[in-house]
């Protein structure tokens, strides 16, 4: 729960300072979520 609002607001960082690489990170971080 915490990692996962952690990691939203490093996407929400890194796409303001640079989009295409959160939506790398984006879709890496997906699956892991959704195993979880």
């Amino acid at each position: 729960s915490l990692l996962s609002k952690l990691a939203e607001k490093g996407l929400e960082f890194h796409i303001t300072s640079n989009p295409i690489e959160s939506s790398i990170l984006w879709t890496m971080n997906v699956p892991d979520q959704i195993a979880q």
